[in-house]
């Protein structure tokens, strides 16, 4: 579906017209998101539909590796729409979150439940995010009890609920016990090819600084994420325990790994004048060089291995 398409899809419901229509319009200038016309269209075409024929707080499902793009969409663009089209009566600057590390961290049970009970009490109205609990995680039956106890309270009839994860820890959290009804609205994030991650790359340097990439710069950077890659299957490889437990971080690329080369080439060049990166300023870069120099060890130790 083109994204002229998706525009007219989404005023199906005509109540939320304008804000449908902001909201796309913001989404058409996120270097990653913009991929994703689609599924958000439907998303969003869910919540609607869902929140018209209810008064109790709404559940959605967010999947997603880390990295991915899931809580900056959450906290720049979805808390922004629902808050200005009535569904959350307030939003906040840092989006009310409960993880699986902030719980481990914690004592005792005690300071468990005080903490949900606070983080509940601050989610009322607004969204709130539960993120990257497991099946095996020790905390996750609080979870799900503080989510039953919620689900039909019409005092959280105007907050949002988002389990936000991996596919397959949520798909077992609502699974096992039995949250298929409530988690009805869901969003996928992919992760980006390699030629994806330049086009997103390039579009990020341009939004954040206003710099540019030349086209043999474009290729370096193509260069630095393939050897990226490449150089986290070659860790996977010499640790087949932690390959197993993490296979997509050992073989797939993410957003979250442009950020160091972006941030040095944000500051390191910031007083370039033409605001234009060429492949130089690329391969000068600490954060390219640290790459390339991991690259030649990893080969000179299987060099040796033969």
């Amino acid at each position: 579906m083109s994204t002229s398409n998706s525009l007219v899809s989404i005023h199906t419901n005509m109540e939320y017209a304008d804000e449908q229509h902001a909201l796309l319009q913001r989404l058409q200038s996120e270097p990653l998101l913009k991929h994703m016309i689609n599924q958000i269209c439907r998303l969003i075409q869910g919540i609607n539909l869902v929140k018209n024929a209810n008064t109790q707080p709404l559940f959605a499902v967010l999947n997603g590796e880390n990295g991915t793009g899931k809580t900056n969409f959450i906290a720049t663009y979805l808390q922004d729409y629902l808050h200005e089209t009535g569904i959350i009566s307030y939003k906040n600057e840092i989006v009310t979150r409960i993880t699986d590390r902030c719980l481990s961290c914690l004592d005792n049970d005690t300071a468990v439940d005080n903490l949900l009970a606070n983080r509940l009490k601050e989610a009322k109205g607004g969204i709130h995010i539960i993120s990257d609990f497991h099946k095996g995680n020790p905390q996750t039956k609080k979870i799900v009890d503080l989510i039953y106890t919620i689900k039909d309270d019409e005092r959280y009839a105007n907050t949002f609920i988002i389990l936000n994860g991996t596919y397959k820890n949520n798909r077992d959290i609502i699974l096992d016990d039995k949250l298929q009804e409530l988690f009805r609205l869901r969003l996928d994030f992919y992760t980006p090819s390699i030629s994806q991650m330049v086009d997103i790359f390039s579009e990020y340097l341009f939004k954040k600084a206003h710099f540019m990439l030349t086209d043999a710069a474009k290729k370096t950077v193509w260069i630095y994420f393939t050897k990226l890659k490449w150089l986290k299957e070659m860790r996977a490889k010499q640790n087949p325990a932690y390959a197993r437990r993490n296979i997509r971080q050992t073989t797939f690329m993410y957003t979250s790994e442009m950020v160091h080369l972006q941030k040095e080439l944000q500051y390191s060049v910031s007083d370039n004048p033409k605001f234009i990166l060429d492949m130089s300023d690329l391969v000068e870069s600490n954060v390219y060089q640290k790459l390339m120099y991991d690259t030649k060890q990893i080969k000179f130790r299987m060099r040796n291995a033969c």
